[in-house]
């Protein structure tokens, strides 16, 4: 040891009356044993340190990774003293989410083909000229933002079982699309279906240049929506801890919903030498129809859930595993409904509850109910900024079995004798199609989060 660093220790021996703290003697030969320092990080509260443990000291032989060490053992004592000084009762947890649900699949709703193109071809699927403007992939929803707030109230002083709860809500997410012809009926739009009677494809055309063939001018809008939310009351308290690593139980009951809309609107208007039909009269210039199909899906889960944090803390760095199985009852319901209005100058003229693809076969309300089981994850990491406060990131998924979405609900198998504006309108013949569907898929939620927690 050199005569710097001896005269260091000297001075520091001789300043420890002032700081509050008296060298202990050994008992052996009354000596004085390391150098007690007190380092006071709130008013009554103070945590014995000796000579070692003082941050930045450059003792011969300690490396950084010791020096880390004891700095962060310094902030755990910090934080046990501001506790034990401090006892919290209540947390709670703001986060911002940005989630993703699996995108649904949807069938090819509308089609277009060239100016020229066969009155009998156009927009039909399988023909060389066809080209599908919305539908026959995935509906890209993009991400849902929203928000989850928790709240956890412990039971007793000893914080071995708090009763916590919490609910996030995503904003609902919208797919619009729309497509027009001009005055003259270009381009030609049609809406494509495959027939009853054989199967083939064939299309309700929503506009075509005319003449020689029938003229109609037309525009078709598409929307669809999705949203979700959920709750959650849980029992929760330690199993291991709190020391360097922790591991929490879960025991409560779960709800969630989920819900999708798509909204199909169509407007038709017949031009000189042009026709379409009403219930089986035909609809000449100047007067067209309005043709609505709308497809509703909710599902709802009730049940119980368990589930484990498992969690590990280094100084004021933590991070967790959250694990829930929630097990209950999915209901699924959906709903449908359609409309052809014949339009006059005059104004409507007539209105069945028909439209395209919602016709008096599939038409109604549809209800299902499955047991399913739903697991969940959740990755965390953690900063304390203050004794009270603490910052998380995470990363969520859930998988939800059983689900009935809007797109999928779609027959596309179309009875043409049930159809409003089709010139073979007539008592139904042969299958009574489209027909009612309860198709169900499982989707994936995920995405992340960030948030405070705060006690007090």
């Amino acid at each position: 040891m050199n005569r710097t660093m001896l005269t260091s220790l000297l001075c520091l021996t001789a300043l420890v009356p002032c700081l509050g703290s008296e060298p202990s003697e050994s008992a052996a030969g009354g000596r004085p044993a390391a150098v007690v320092l007190t380092d006071s990080f709130d008013a009554g509260v103070a945590r014995p340190r000796t000579l070692l443990e003082l941050p930045g000291l450059n003792l011969p032989g300690k490396g950084l990774a010791r020096r880390a060490r004891l700095w962060a053992d310094s902030w755990q004592a910090h934080s046990a003293a501001i506790g034990s000084g401090h006892p919290e009762r209540v947390q709670a947890t703001f986060e911002y989410l940005l989630w993703w649900i699996e995108d649904p699949a949807s069938p090819p709703l509308v089609t277009t083909s060239p100016d020229g193109t066969p009155f009998g071809e156009a927009g039909v699927l399988g023909q060389p000229t066809t080209a599908i403007l919305f539908g026959g992939k995935d509906i890209d929803f993009d991400a849902h933002t929203g928000g989850r707030a928790t709240f956890t109230s412990w039971l007793g002083p000893g914080h071995t079982l708090a009763l916590q709860g919490s609910a996030f809500l995503l904003e609902t997410t919208a797919v619009h699309f729309s497509a027009a012809s001009d005055e003259q009926g270009s381009p030609p739009l049609a809406r494509p279906f495959r027939s009853a009677f054989g199967g083939g494809e064939q299309a309700v055309l929503v506009s075509f240049p005319g003449p020689p063939e029938p003229a109609l001018a037309g525009g078709i809008a598409i929307s669809t929506s999705s949203y979700m939310w959920g709750g959650e009351v849980n029992l929760t308290g330690p199993v291991r801890g709190p020391n360097f690593y922790r591991l929490d139980f879960l025991l409560g009951f779960r709800y969630l919903e989920f819900g999708e809309d798509l909204d199909i609107a169509q407007r038709t208007d017949v031009l000189p030498g042009g026709v379409t039909g009403f219930l089986g009269m035909p609809v000449q210039f100047p007067d067209g129809v309005f043709v609505t199909d709308v497809f509703e899906t909710r599902n709802y889960f009730f049940g119980g859930q368990v589930g484990c944090q498992a969690g590990v803390d280094y100084g004021q760095f933590s991070a967790d595993v959250i694990a829930k199985l929630a097990f209950g009852s999915t209901m699924q319901v959906i709903r449908t409904r359609g409309s052809t209005t014949l339009l006059t100058d005059a104004g409507p003229a007539g209105q069945t509850l028909a439209g395209m693809l919602v016709l008096p076969s599939n038409s109604g309300r549809l209800d299902g109910d499955d047991f399913i089981l739903l697991p969940e994850i959740q990755l965390r990491l953690g900063i304390q900024l203050s004794p009270s406060v603490r910052a998380y990131v995470s990363y969520h998924c859930l998988f939800w079995h059983d689900v009935v979405r809007a797109t999928e609900q779609i027959d596309r198998i179309v009875n043409v004798t049930q159809l409003p504006t089709s010139l073979a309108y007539a008592p139904v013949i042969g299958d009574p199609r489209p027909m009612p569907l309860m198709d169900k898929t499982g989707v994936w939620v995920q995405g992340i989060s960030g948030g405070l927690t705060i006690r007090y």
